[in-house]
């Protein structure tokens, strides 16, 4: 067995499954060096002295290099903290970044002391080069796909090509305990799992990340290979659900029924995958339905026809209304819709354009999940060109990231004249707000009688955008289980 390898992840959830981890400890695992994969909760971050602990304890093995795989957001700037203390206890060790964040933001990522070396992009392969370079002392400039530092200056070798075919990475369950990745679907008391059957998204949106990261090209895993993983998770962990997280599971319609039949035969619920709004039809929601799936999500994002056209998403405030009048005769299946808000040249008014069509959503569609996520500039996308044109500026320093969180109610919304430090404020109880618009009948005459009032009460608020002393956004956040409960509002 080669030498140790450790990959870490630091998730705002406690309990999660790391797919892109597992992934990329499986195929070092499977060339032979001995894997070791954590995740960590952000939460633990709390205590102040959890990082210098922690990184005592990392530095009592020793590595060929730490991993660890960053998604930009909070989690960043635990993954910062960490690294550094690290670095601090032991400057000799490796660290490598990897994932969205340092994809996106490769000077930024690698001009920190703590990053040694970036991975780009898809990791297995450019992961496996990376520790059989480092363990024979081979050069790094041969390797695609990764960015490093050399006599002080900032180093990025030339893109890796995309794995053609993802059967010929296979996923080695054990990294993991999978009784602690099972998750309970709300309102069901069904126990499932998450994963994954693609990569990458073929279409335009002008906000999504995947336009640059995987550049609109889409991969699947065989229907072969998804059925007999899923199979097996069934008979190791005796789920009842399985829910896809895939950037865009419906690109091959054929595809993905067979998918949901084969899960039928073998007594899997779909409990939820993503669809687009343009591929809301009769016959494919009659098809879903029949195949059992619990819920699906429809990326929305503006009530706005100008808004809608600026992000690429080939769809009208007409086209979604019809859309979602089908998905209202399917009341077996549950809706999520989202919404972004604060999208680069948006007016007030146009933000009241989204507002009120999700209240329209939610006329139709009683027990509608609805969304609104503030708009995140990640470079490279052509929203984010638009809100540099319009005075956006990349945080200087990666811990900076913090802010960069959707559902979060600290970002400087530089790229709207009209914004001011209170507007992020205001697009979080707006959030808030539109997920008490769910009020369908519930399994209690009191609950149902709450989500009726709840449901009043945010309708009176967004019609007449009126969401000072917001305290069902307390009631919600300390109650209601779904949405975090052990958060509270400062």
């Amino acid at each position: 067995m080669k030498k140790k390898i450790l990959l870490l992840k630091i998730e705002n959830e406690s309990v999660y499954n790391p797919l892109g981890l597992l992934y990329i400890g499986s195929y070092l695992k499977d060339n032979g060096y001995d894997v070791k994969l954590e995740i960590i909760s952000s939460k633990l971050f709390e205590d102040r002295s959890f990082a210098d602990e922690k990184a005592k304890e990392i530095l009592k093995e020793d590595y060929l290099f730490i991993g660890f795989s960053v998604l930009t957001g909070p989690q960043t700037k635990f993954s910062a903290i960490l690294s550094r203390k690290i670095k601090e206890l032991n400057e000799g060790m490796l660290i490598i970044w990897g994932g969205c964040h340092p994809s996106l933001i490769q000077e930024g990522t690698l001009r920190e002391s703590y990053v040694d070396i970036i991975a780009i992009g898809e990791g297995e392969k450019t992961a496996l080069e990376l520790a059989d370079a480092l363990s024979q002392g081979k050069p790094l400039e041969l390797i695609d796909g990764i960015g490093y530092k050399k006599d002080g200056k900032l180093i990025f070798n030339k893109e890796r090509d995309f794995i053609k075919d993802l059967d010929e990475i296979r996923v080695d369950w054990s990294l993991v305990d999978m009784q602690k990745c099972l998750i309970e679907f709300p309102g069901r008391n069904t126990k499932g799992f998450i994963y994954i059957t693609s990569r990458g998204c073929p279409h335009d949106c002008s906000f999504c990340y995947n336009k640059v990261f995987n550049k609109r090209r889409w991969r699947a895993h065989s229907i072969k290979r998804v059925i007999s993983d899923i199979q097996r998770i069934k008979e190791t962990c005796r789920i009842e659900a399985i829910a896809f997280t895939d950037d865009h599971f419906f690109v091959d319609r054929n595809r993905s029924f067979e998918i949901l039949s084969r899960l039928k035969e073998i007594g899997i619920t779909c409990a939820e995958f993503q669809l687009r709004v343009d591929e809301i039809t009769e016959d494919s929601m009659k098809k879903i339905n029949e195949l059992g799936v619990r819920k699906v999500y429809a990326g929305v994002e503006s009530g706005n026809d100008r808004v809608l056209s600026l992000m690429n998403k080939n769809t009208n405030k007409k086209m979604i209304l019809e859309k979602f009048k089908i998905l209202s005769k399917y009341r077996n299946i549950a809706v999520g819709s989202s919404f972004i808000l604060g999208y680069p040249t948006e007016t007030l008014a146009e933000i009241k354009d989204t507002i009120n069509l999700g209240l329209e959503l939610a006329r139709i569609i009683p027990d509608i999940v609805v969304t609104h996520q503030t708009f995140l500039p990640f470079p490279g996308t052509d929203g984010y060109k638009l809100a540099i044109k319009e005075g956006f500026k990349l945080p200087q320093k990666t811990e900076d990231y913090e802010i960069y969180d959707a559902f979060g109610r600290s970002i400087p919304i530089t790229w709207l004249p009209w914004a001011d430090k209170n507007t992020s404020e205001l697009f979080y109880r707006i959030d808030k707000y539109g997920k008490l618009l769910t009020h369908s009948k519930s399994t209690s005459l009191l609950r149902t009688f709450g989500k009726k009032f709840f449901y009043n009460l945010a309708k009176f608020r967004l019609k007449n955008r009126f969401f000072a002393f917001p305290f069902e956004i307390f009631i919600l956040l300390r109650f209601n289980r779904y949405y975090n409960p052990d958060c509270k509002i400062k």
